[in-house]
Parts: C-alpha cells; structure tokens; sequence
C-alpha cells in the first residue's frame, strides 16, 4: 500500500479497510486496561488506558514493542542529564538551579564533629572522633547519673508541609540498660523532655523498651510506635520518609522494606517549620551511676523542602 493510501482518512469511501498497515500508520487505543491487556494487539501499536491495572498506569501512553513482546512506557527513559538535549533530559545543573529554592540538603557523608553543635555534661562525658579505624564522631555519656553527650546539625529550618526524608548510620556501645539515645530531625536534645509542640520525627530508644520506637510529633501531640527491631550494638543504618499528604512515615533498619518496615499513622507532622538549631539531632544519655554509654555516627543524609518563605524561589 503506498504511503499516500496510508495517510487517507478510514471515512473515504472505498479506504474504510482496517488492515494491520493501516492500524499501524494511523490508530491510537483509548480504552479500559481491561480491554487493551485482552486486545489483540499489533506490534508498535499505541495504547492510552483509561484505568489502571494489568501493568497499565491511567493516562500514561504506552506501545507493544515491534517484536510484539513487551509493554513499552513512552515517555521519558533512562538518561544522564549530562548534555543539553531532550534525549538526555538536558543539564543537571538546570534542575538544581530551578530548585534552589526548594531543596534544603545536608550531604552528611563527609563528616566530623566541627559538623556540630556539640552539646554534653557529666563526669567523662564528651565528645570526640575515633583515633584509628573507622572515622566516626563519638558521643560518650561518661559515668554520672543523666551524663549525656548530643550532637546538633544547624541549618535552615525544615518545610513539614513538604515531603521529607533523612538516612543516620548510627552503633549503641554500652550496656543495653538505664539509657536513652534519640536520632532525627528537629529533634529535641537527648536531655530535655519531649516537647509536642515541635513538628519532629525520628527513631529513638530507652530502657523501658525492648525494641526500638518510631517517633514523631504534628506540633500538637507527640507518640511513638514501636517496632520489631530490638535495640542491639551494632551499626545500624535508619531510613525515615515523610509523607504528610499521605499523613504516614515509612521507617526502616538497614533500607529493610517490605514486611519489617513500620509505617506511622499517628500525630504526622504536615506543617510548621523546625528550628535553625537542631536540623538534625543524635545524642545518648545514661541514667544511672558508673554505666558509661557511647553514641557513634558514622554519617547521615537529610533531603527536605526549605521553610522559611525568605528562602523559598519556585521556577514558575
């Protein structure tokens, strides 16, 4: 069939065949993800569903690959944003520029305890970085009754209306009794009572639990749900994800999704702004006599939206 056959519409009389040709060069499928996964489809067809289901996603435009095997997303693929094209997604540094008022980041990977405000109290306690081995920042509570050692990021103060997120690697070392230990954002210092009307969320741990507790606070009420890690001694890697339009924080030990995540329903923070001093907090403290405890980080990442309005520029 030539090509100008082809391009003719189905109405003219004597042209309304459908031909697999003919579906090829001219017919889109708009249709239930129902209908199109039981269609006999025509390799290079093109489909828009209606719903989703059967591994078809509402309003997103696909095709069955020329080999008739494989649905085939049309849209944006795997890219490098390393040259100013289409293809590639254009410039990495066009994406930070029309965010810069958006992203609030802290790159905590290269880390030392100049990073912090370092806040401690009680004989022995202090707080220093680790002569040989793994370079870590090490908070030791000493041995005094509520001796304690707390490390604070200063920053720009978190957007909790916005999605956010934070990853600490962080090693218990001491005797798994009469302590409390605390690591998050705009988090209270391990010292001070809890304080509800600080939009916060975290993980933390105490004696009066076994397992570590998921924290967080709206700015009205502050509670915590545990989970089914039991506090150990060993280095632990913690993940916490901030969903507020979906009022739920996703937390995992050891990027473990799936079955032994715990997702927090309650009192999610979904406004306000933190506090410049404590964009990230960690911090040990003993409570009783002559049992010494260490809190050692080993690094952490926060990935969050900035709150004050001064900050904020939107490409728009």
């Amino acid at each position: 069939m030539s090509l100008e056959l082809l391009a003719r519409p189905f109405s003219l009389l004597g042209l309304n065949d459908i031909t697999d040709m003919r579906l090829d060069a001219k017919t889109w499928m708009v249709d239930t993800a129902d209908n199109i996964f039981n269609f006999n489809k025509i390799p290079g067809q093109t489909f828009i569903p209606r719903d989703t289901g059967h591994g078809f996603t509402k309003n997103q435009p696909c095709f069955l690959s020329v080999d008739g095997d494989v649905i085939i997303p049309i849209g944006l693929k795997k890219h490098t944003h390393s040259m100013d094209t289409d293809l590639d997604g254009g410039m990495e540094i066009e994406v930070f520029l029309d965010n810069i008022g958006n992203l609030d980041v802290y790159w905590g990977t290269t880390f030392n305890m100049n990073d912090f405000t370092l806040d401690f109290s009680g004989t022995g306690a202090g707080i220093s970085e680790a002569a040989t081995g793994v370079f870590r920042v090490e908070m030791d509570t000493g041995t005094a009754t509520n001796g304690y050692a707390n490390i604070r990021r200063p920053g720009v103060p978190i957007d909790f209306s916005k999605k956010s997120a934070f990853v600490a690697r962080e090693e218990l070392e001491g005797t798994i009794a009469n302590y409390l230990l605390r690591i998050g954002l705009n988090a209270e210092k391990v010292d001070v009572a809890n304080d509800p009307t600080l939009p916060s969320y975290g993980i933390e741990a105490c004696s009066a639990q076994t397992n570590w507790q998921c924290w967080s606070s709206d700015g009205t009420a502050r509670s915590t749900t545990p989970t089914s890690y039991a506090v150990d001694s060993v280095v632990n890697v913690w993940m916490a994800q901030h969903y507020p339009a979906d009022n739920q924080i996703i937390y995992t030990k050891n990027i473990d999704f799936g079955s032994n995540q715990v997702t927090k329903e309650s009192d999610i923070p979904i406004s306000g702004i933190g506090a410049t001093r404590q964009y990230f907090s960690a911090g040990v403290k003993t409570t009783t006599t002559s049992q010494a405890k260490q809190l050692r980080h080993y690094g952490s990442l926060v990935f969050a939206n900035m709150g004050n309005p001064e900050w904020k520029w939107y490409n728009s």
